[in-house]
């Protein structure tokens, strides 16, 4: 096998999406955006990116943030992680949420 067709044949085997860590700080963004919008099963990705994206979070994909929010709604419904708790969606502001800056 010439060296040019291995190559090839490693970039097609090699995933074309490389896995997200989400680290402490990224995961307590994730859990107030979910609990903005009303909880893990009120929350859709579509608006999760939106409203990560307003608190300083780019560069998430909706795939990134989907399978995140799945596996988070099943630990919320086995006990493992409790729901954020916010006195309500109306009483959070933006400016609120921005209070939780990870980069200082």
């Amino acid at each position: 096998m010439t060296s040019m067709l291995a190559s090839q044949l490693i970039h097609v085997m090699q995933p074309t999406r490389s896995l997200l860590r989400w680290s402490d700080d990224l995961h307590m963004i994730f859990v107030k955006a979910v609990a903005y919008l009303g909880g893990p099963h009120e929350a859709k990705p579509t608006a999760l990116k939106k409203t990560m994206e307003a608190m300083g979070v780019m560069g998430l994909t909706i795939q990134n943030i989907k399978s995140h929010l799945q596996r988070y709604r099943e630990k919320c419904e086995l006990g493992a992680e409790a729901p954020y708790e916010v006195p309500g969606p109306t009483s959070l502001s933006k400016a609120a949420l921005n209070q939780y800056d990870p980069f200082t």
